[in-house]
């Protein structure tokens, strides 16, 4: 296989914090876009500044990867978001950018 037909360009996608402490909080879901692919060196860095528990490098982080339907960063400099929602937050792009594992060549294991 030819590995140019891996590469893809990123594509928005929304996720959507609905979580029940959430919505009682606030009164409704809250929503926010993500790229479904970040750069290595963005991907390295989320995982890494969580396990340090950098919080000024993960508000840095988050200010890039959350962003608006049109792919445009929502959160300025001298902004933050409130601690529940930067924790729900880190949970939905967790759980996406978890999904950029590699897979196995073979579709089922045993199977070559």
């Amino acid at each position: 296989m030819d590995i140019s037909t891996l590469a893809k360009k990123p594509e928005l996608l929304k996720m959507t914090l609905d979580d029940e402490a959430i919505i009682k909080e606030y009164g409704e879901p809250i929503e926010f876009y993500m790229y479904d692919g970040v750069d290595i060196h963005t991907y390295f860095d989320f995982y890494r500044v969580q396990q340090e528990q950098s919080g000024a490098e993960l508000n840095a982080l988050m200010r890039k990867i959350i962003v608006n339907s049109e792919g445009q960063p929502v959160i300025q400099a001298d902004e933050m978001l409130p601690v529940d929602i930067v924790f729900a937050a880190l949970i939905k792009i967790n759980e996406n950018l978890g999904k950029s594992k590699t897979k196995p060549l073979t579709p089922e294991i045993g199977n070559q």
